[in-house]
């Protein structure tokens, strides 16, 4: 399937619909509400393209990825506010493709500007169902996603 940007999409993992962006290292960069994810390019169907034709065999109904893992960290230690916001932006696209269900990040204390991009870029989120500040440690923060 050869996709331009510009072409909508339905995100198979997700079952959102997108625009492509650019492809970028074998996947392809998609525009989804206000987030743009890495898709691979299987996990992707043209908007009005036909179905493939079946086979005589029969093939296993499409199945949801399983999480390798339902929890990951990001540390933003010593980034600059916007290399952390696209480093966030990169693990959150990562992390909902991947179904995974919490990520945690760790944006430290410092004076308190990365924290206020963090959580002003998470509350503007699509995906994100909620984030809270860690108990144990007020320089992370816990997010949950949305399930599928």
């Amino acid at each position: 399937m050869k996709l331009n940007p510009g072409d909508q999409v339905l995100v198979l993992p997700l079952n959102k619909t997108g625009v492509v962006i650019s492809y970028m290292r074998k996947k392809v960069r998609v525009q989804v509400g206000s987030l743009q994810l890495n898709v691979e390019e299987g996990d992707l169907r043209a908007i009005g393209e036909p179905k493939p034709a079946r086979r005589s065999q029969k093939k296993t109904p499409f199945a949801k990825k399983t999480p390798s893992q339902t929890f990951r960290r990001l540390d933003l230690h010593g980034q600059t506010v916007q290399v952390a916001l696209t480093n966030l932006e990169d693990a959150i696209s990562r992390s909902v493709v991947d179904g995974v269900e919490q990520l945690e990040v760790i944006h430290g204390i410092g004076t308190g500007k990365l924290r206020e991009a963090v959580h002003n870029y998470l509350s503007k989120s699509e995906v994100i169902a909620s984030f809270v500040t860690d108990q144990n440690n007020p320089g992370a923060v816990k997010i949950r996603f949305y399930r599928r």
